[in-house]
């Protein structure tokens, strides 16, 4: 799975450098160009654009596994559980 990421990465970057979109928006015949029309520079592209949102995203992800991961705690209770004060019981 990761050498699949990495190759859809390596082909969107390509492509990004090339003509200014990724896959999906050539096919749909977009690109990205600056705010005045003017063409855009790759690393503006990674940087400011695709980095961030990657950043965010991989940081979300770690906080999730965080919070299921509290479940292998004595108390047997998520971050999430801890925050809205409940607990799971059984219901038989």
């Amino acid at each position: 799975m990761l050498v699949g990421a990495a190759g859809i990465g390596a082909a969107n970057l390509w492509t990004l450098h090339r003509a200014r979109a990724t896959l999906g928006k050539m096919a749909l015949d977009l690109r990205i160009v600056r705010a005045d029309g003017t063409e855009v520079e790759l690393w503006r592209i990674v940087l400011l654009r695709w980095l961030p949102i990657t950043a965010a995203s991989a940081f979300l992800a770690l906080l999730a596994l965080i919070d299921v991961l509290f479940i292998f705690g004595a108390a047997r209770r998520c971050v999430h559980d801890y925050l809205a004060d409940t607990v799971v019981v059984d219901a038989r």
